[in-house]
């Protein structure tokens, strides 16, 4: 999955880290953009969602329970705004 993840970057797609901003802060892979969920003040959604260059392919990152169905959200938002959604790279199982 790593190497795939890997091609579909080199290809373009943009990595979405749906973690916390605290979790974000820590560590992110190279080239995510946060959009995190559980900590976006009322009514920035478009702020974070700005900054994916429009009709990209997207893959989100977690890396727990509640972050993940957070991505899943996050891709489920993103589908409605015409982004072509991947997949989860959950960064627990590497």
């Amino acid at each position: 999955m790593e190497n795939e993840l890997k091609e579909s970057l080199k290809n373009w797609a943009s990595l979405v880290d749906s973690r916390g901003l605290e979790k974000y802060k820590k560590s992110h892979p190279t080239w995510a953009i946060n959009v995190p969920l559980s900590d976006l003040p009322k009514g920035d959604w478009d702020n974070y969602i700005k900054q994916i260059p429009k009709n990209s392919e997207v893959i989100t990152v977690c890396d727990d329970y509640v972050n993940c169905f957070s991505a899943k959200i996050v891709w489920i938002e993103l589908e409605k705004r015409w982004y072509k959604f991947l997949w989860v790279y959950s960064l627990t199982y590497h």
